[in-house]
């Protein structure tokens, strides 16, 4: 058998897994959860400290997308949150009693179901099944595709085909992970394309990371405009990454980029608008000394989000 043909045949058997499994459909372990959900709920049973940085690293999903099942999660009452005893800075997902009695019927659901598939097999054969899904784990896990950041370089300046690619970026994020539509891609190019047709004579300005790898494709960058600099007032705008780039510390580079030149500059007021559910980035702007001045709903992008402002002041 060529290799081409052993790959097919382990990709035939993790679809018929994945059938036979039942996360075909839209919910999962006999119950109305989604698999995803799911999933959240045993890990959660499962730890006694689990964060949400924890969950996203598990479940191997962006931390927006958690944000939001998490959030779900509380509204149906299967999970709290809680402070960590030794570290009141974290927090820690638990299961609530309607939780436990959640967790304790997929976990029932699902021994019912390997025991079902198993029960005929010699003991021998039960050993190879745990080995084999081991093995392929391991080797799924080991061999994660990640994007090359060898040939990262940052830019600072506006250059041909920023305007586009910013909107691309945020197009894309934002249709994805918060239901925006074409009107929300159109604004931020209308708007930076303005402010960049008139950033000359102002301290506004931009930083953006290129994959030399793929053309000096745009893959993160951040904004401050100038607001008012005879009074220090500054804004910072349109801060973004390429999903696939998250956790390279990218974003932390460009906040510390665009904060040193506020700090240069004279820029003692610095704010920024955001929306709840983007807890990574919210993480990092506290990081920078942002503290929250103001959230309420709104239906500026056409879809109601819980807006937040921030402000961060130097003396």
């Amino acid at each position: 058998m060529t290799k081409l043909l052993k790959i097919d045949e382990i990709r035939s058997q993790s679809r018929a897994l994945v059938r036979e499994l039942g996360f075909m459909r839209r919910t999962l372990a006999g119950t109305t959860l989604s698999p995803s959900a799911t999933h959240s709920i045993i890990e959660i049973g499962l730890s006694e400290n689990l964060t949400a940085k924890d969950l996203s690293n598990i479940l191997k999903l962006d931390k927006s997308s958690v944000s939001r099942l998490i959030q779900k999660l509380f509204t149906q009452g299967y999970v709290i949150e809680k402070r960590a005893k030794h570290d009141g800075r974290k927090k820690e997902l638990t299961l609530t009693d309607e939780g436990q009695k959640i967790y304790n019927q997929i976990c029932e659901f699902g021994r019912n179901q390997v025991s079902n598939a198993i029960n005929q097999l010699p003991k021998e054969d039960i050993q190879k099944i745990i080995d084999g899904l081991n093995i392929y784990a391991s080797a799924l896990s080991s061999s994660k595709i990640q994007p090359k950041v060898s040939k990262m370089h940052l830019v600072t300046g506006y250059f041909p085909g920023l305007i586009g690619q910013i909107a691309k970026l945020h197009g894309v994020y934002y249709t994805k992970h918060a239901g925006f539509d074409v009107n929300f891609e159109a604004a931020i190019a209308a708007e930076t394309g303005e402010l960049f047709c008139n950033m000359q004579n102002t301290k506004t300005q931009v930083w953006s990371y290129l994959d030399g790898d793929k053309g000096d494709l745009l893959v993160a960058s951040i904004t401050i405009e100038d607001v008012d600099h005879k009074n220090g007032k500054a804004h910072l705008r349109w801060f973004i990454a390429e999903e696939a780039y998250h956790g390279y510390g990218m974003g932390r580079r460009l906040m510390k980029a665009a904060m040193d030149y506020c700090d240069r500059e004279g820029f003692k007021t610095v704010t920024l608008s955001t929306f709840a559910g983007l807890d990574a980035a919210i993480k990092l702007y506290e990081d920078f000394e942002f503290k929250l001045t103001d959230e309420f709903p709104s239906m500026t992008w056409g879809k109601e989000v819980l807006e937040k402002h921030y402000r961060r002041d130097k003396a």
